[in-house]
């Protein structure tokens, strides 16, 4: 670079900004690309004799010419007496844009975001929810949705997957299925949510391998093996050394129908659970606890399943979680139970009568409840399967999130408790203060119920309970309940109501003294 009493050094991937024969002071790193080694003139730095100039491969040179221009522009000021040292310009260019102190972007990434978050949560966003003059119609944006639809909506597929459980269990047509399949009474089912054993789940509580008419490992395996038609279908038995041999194509075809059975049970929970979750959130529900010491996600409580979810969107900011309870109706319940009771082990035990210990079907083995390999479903398979339903059942265009705004307008609409605040009560109960600390200590510290599962509140469940039940009611499932969702609800709020200080307001002149 022309510019008297400055040389620029490039070696080893990196700029120097050298003054007579001072040490060499480091401005800029190029990526490590493959790089070009071409030898330079001698006269470039004499000091150093022959230098070897490293340029990146293939394409990027942009930023070996913005680092260079960056460098030139610093070497002229300094020319110019604009600072004492090329450093400098840089130096003041750092403290400019980025944060005081630190050679690189992402603090003052983290800031500019950290202000348009707090924008963004002061801002209203634009609305496009709009309803009918009778409020029995709602539109937003591309979906058009009427409730009579939307309820003959959710029961067609509750229907359906109901219909896809009864083919997983090998009921033939001219067989009745309460004869073949157990009856299941799911308010005769326990839980025990403290119990932190790995691989533990409900159908394995003490009470309830008395309430249920079998184990449920071994049931349908043995139907299999027990049946003229099913045995012959299944397996066969090798001629060269007579043994047994499955058949991989019907067990390949039954793992294909779990499968499908699997898309639309997340399709129900979805749309029956209360107020939507977010995909990422469903998809991360665990049926046993796992290795790593996490809880499960499902739970059994009064004959319905529960689903608790924790949503960590602002943990960074927050350093705690939203722990969210969500119940399904009796019907679905009764759907998440017969897979996790007789469905998923016969599923296991064929994968691995077929293929061996290789597990090179998929996830079966994994606690989650939509398993792939080791982990969860990705998220567009919930998009998938609610755009193809509506599609077909609905004639309209419906995904994630236009659904989750339309739950939202329809439980302040149509529901009681469909505007109550989720989070748990700021305000300290007297009780609370004179025993030295908060009502949120008191609920997640003291006095914990033996029912109570690790990270959940017995007040914030309560609620969360109410709210479910009452959408139940509203799509069509349990008819009676949402007078209970309300008499709950209005019990927690008197409830929430004596907790509260008592105040007395007093009007004082300003013209006495006092």
């Amino acid at each position: 670079m022309p510019v008297e009493g400055y040389r620029v050094r490039v070696k080893l991937s990196k700029f120097y900004i050298v003054r007579g024969p001072t040490r060499p002071r480091p401005i800029f790193s190029v990526p490590d690309w493959p790089p070009v080694r071409a030898p330079a003139p001698a006269s470039a730095c004499p000091q150093w004799g022959p230098v070897t100039v490293e340029l990146p491969l293939p394409l990027p040179f942009s930023y070996l010419m913005a680092q260079m221009l960056v460098v030139q522009q610093a070497v002229q000021m300094a020319e110019d007496g604009q600072v004492e040292h090329p450093a400098d310009a840089l130096d003041a260019m750092r403290e400019r844009f980025l944060l005081p102190g630190v050679a690189a972007p992402f603090g003052w990434v983290t800031r500019l975001r950290t202000f348009g978050k707090r924008v963004q949560n002061t801002t209203t966003s634009l609305g496009y929810v709009y309803w009918s003059d009778d409020q029995q119609t709602l539109s937003y944006r591309e979906l058009h949705l009427s409730i009579a639809g939307l309820r003959r909506f959710v029961r067609t597929q509750v229907e359906l997957t109901q219909h896809k459980l009864e083919q997983l269990f090998l009921v033939h047509e001219e067989e009745a299925r309460e004869v073949v399949v157990p009856r299941l009474v799911l308010a005769q089912l326990a839980d025990s949510p403290t119990n932190n054993q790995r691989g533990w789940n409900f159908l394995r509580a003490p009470q309830n391998c008395k309430a249920l008419p079998t184990t449920g490992e071994r049931w349908l395996l043995d139907r299999v093996l027990t049946t003229d038609r099913l045995r012959a279908e299944w397996v066969a038995v090798r001629p060269s050394d007579h043994q047994v041999v499955w058949d991989t194509a019907v067990v390949d075809d039954y793992l294909q129908q779990v499968d499908g059975f699997l898309e639309q049970l997340l399709l129900v929970v979805h749309l029956t659970g209360g107020q939507p979750a977010r995909a990422t959130e469903l998809l991360s529900i665990r049926h046993s606890n796992t290795v790593c010491g996490r809880h499960r996600s499902i739970f059994i409580e009064h004959g319905l399943v529960s689903m608790v979810t924790t949503y960590h969107k602002g943990y960074s900011m927050t350093n705690s979680t939203k722990i969210i309870h969500r119940y399904l109706p009796a019907e679905v319940s009764e759907l998440v139970v017969y897979y996790l009771w007789l469905i998923l082990p016969f599923a296991r035990a064929v994968q691995r009568l077929a293929y061996g210990d290789s597990d090179s079907q998929g996830g079966l083995r994994s606690p989650f409840l939509w398993p792939r390999g080791h982990g969860p479903w990705d998220s567009s398979r919930l998009r998938v399967v609610l755009q193809r339903e509506a599609k077909t059942h609905l004639q309209t265009k419906l995904n994630v999130i236009p659904w989750r705004h339309a739950a939202i307008a329809i439980s302040r609409m149509h529901l009681s408790c469909g505007g109550f605040k989720r989070e748990y009560e700021a305000d300290d109960a007297a009780v609370d203060q004179q025993a030295g600390h908060g009502s949120w200590a008191a609920g997640t510290v003291y006095a914990r119920g033996l029912q109570e599962a690790p990270g959940h509140i017995e007040e914030r469940r309560v609620r969360y309970q109410a709210v479910s039940r009452e959408w139940h009611e509203f799509l069509g499932f349990n008819p009676g309940v949402r007078k209970r969702a309300r008499n709950m609800e209005k019990s927690v709020s008197r409830k929430a109501q004596k907790q509260q200080p008592s105040y007395v307001t007093v009007e004082i002149d300003d013209n006495i003294e006092l």
